[in-house]
């Protein structure tokens, strides 16, 4: 939104429903201390898994889950010290409830060694934000 890299995030709307037949995940804006020290995930497609596939000339659809605790929590930014590599972006941060559902509590953005990386947070504007994108593919 804006260029603001606090809000770096995006909603695609594919063709078809697919909920029923693959299932279902949440969005969820948790306070912080609730966030802080949470074991998390981070699932994608890493780059340089498909950039050795390209080298072989092979196809890469390979997809990567990694977990660790998060670090840090603030207003729009979660960090976590979690094996990420470029070509992940977008990938959800998340846990399963107790009902075995996915809940994403952010959506990872970017690397980084020595601050850890990043993910914009689920937060109580962002879930607004994401709502609102969301019912309007639902009319």
């Amino acid at each position: 939104l804006n260029n603001d890299e606090n809000f770096d995030f995006g909603v695609i709307q594919l063709d078809e429903k697919i909920g029923e037949k693959y299932g279902w995940a949440s969005i969820v804006a948790l306070d912080d201390a609730d966030l802080f020290s949470l074991n998390v995930n981070v699932t994608g497609y890493p780059g340089y898994k498909g950039a050795f596939n390209f080298l072989r000339k092979r196809a890469s659809y390979d997809m990567y889950t990694m977990s660790g605790k998060i670090e840090v929590v603030d207003k729009h930014i979660i960090r976590y010290f979690i094996d990420t590599s470029g070509g992940q972006s977008g990938g959800v941060v998340w846990t399963l409830n107790s009902e075995e559902i996915i809940e994403g509590y952010g959506i990872h953005v970017s690397g980084a060694k020595i601050e850890g990386n990043r993910a914009i947070k689920i937060n109580a504007e962002n879930f607004i934000v994401l709502n609102d994108w969301i019912s309007k593919f639902e009319q």
